[in-house]
């Protein structure tokens, strides 16, 4: 399996750090994807990843949240249980990788309902609109 070495951007990292130095009375915070589609509707779901110990939810996100919910746009947060790590001869360190037969759990931010799905189960919730996450 060809793995793609897809890092954060150092330089938003920095921006961000930046920012919570200045006196300043706006927040931000990131979401982790966007699923685009180019045919009707462009931004179908917003995923954000949490660690499968922590679920905080900061004040920032739930307004971001909110926000994307009343432009009538799902949020989804996926948890993944297991990761693999790669290393990568490339750069010199290790890759954390979602293991090929790892399942993710997704949970709908406004009901709190969450399935765990196969990777070919979250395939097919994707390709389905990821509107519905029910079995």
């Amino acid at each position: 399996m060809t793995i793609k070495h897809l890092k954060g951007s150092p330089y938003r990292d920095a921006v961000k750090h930046w920012h919570k130095t200045l006196p300043n009375d706006l927040y931000v915070c990131d979401i982790d994807l966007a699923l685009i589609s180019f045919d009707g509707e462009s931004v179908k779901a917003i995923l954000d990843v949490k660690s499968r110990n922590d679920h905080k939810i900061s004040t920032t996100h739930e307004r971001l949240y909110d926000w994307f919910i009343k432009q009538q746009i799902p949020v989804f947060l996926i948890t993944v249980e297991h990761y693999d790590k790669i290393y990568c001869e490339h750069c010199g360190k290790h890759d954390v990788v979602i293991a090929e037969d790892s399942d993710v759990t997704i949970t709908e931010y406004t009901t709190g309902e969450s399935r765990t799905m196969s990777r070919d189960e979250y395939i097919e919730w994707e390709r389905g609109g990821v509107n519905d996450i029910q079995s």
